[in-house]
């Protein structure tokens, strides 16, 4: 249930100009190594519902048929898809119950992937989690805006 530990990544420093100071030689670093190497990685650490929220994964989707339905394939050739579980009667999108209850956020690059109607659904059910303020949005303040109302009541003509 526990994270995996960390792999000490040793990046080969610049100061010995390619000479090796170690007697066994080492191969080149992977791309991973290499962009973990370069980017300074931080673990993230994770969030604060992560055991409510697993724990709502699995009562419903461990040991059940579930249905994956692929959505596409990121920049990174990662397989993208959406999971669908049985319950009851009806067939629930597990991304949208975890969002409607304040257990995930609605990310846009990750649902650009998805058909505009489901992306529409997600991001209205995370702006009512947001104003609701459920789970993760707890702490949750709208960002202020320079805008104010001029005034509630206006009426204007429209000539064509």
């Amino acid at each position: 249930m526990g994270r995996k530990p960390t792999i000490p990544i040793e990046v080969p420093s610049e100061e010995t100009n390619g000479e090796n100071n170690n007697s066994k030689s080492r191969g080149p670093l992977t791309s991973t190594q290499r962009i973990l190497a370069s980017s300074g990685f931080n673990e993230v650490s994770p969030g604060p519902y992560r055991r409510e929220a697993k724990h709502f994964t699995k009562i419903r989707v461990q040991n059940r048929d579930v249905q994956i339905v692929h959505e596409g394939v990121d920049k990174f050739s990662n397989l993208i898809g959406s999971v669908y579980y049985s319950d009851g009667e009806s067939t629930k999108g597990l991304a949208m119950e975890l969002t409607k209850i304040g257990y995930a956020k609605y990310v846009e690059w990750s649902a650009c992937i998805m058909e505009d109607e489901a992306r529409r659904k997600l991001k209205a059910a995370d702006l009512l989690t947001k104003k609701s303020k459920l789970r993760l949005w707890t702490n949750y303040v709208p960002a202020a805006t320079n805008s104010k109302v001029i005034s509630d009541n206006i009426t204007r003509k429209v000539c064509l």
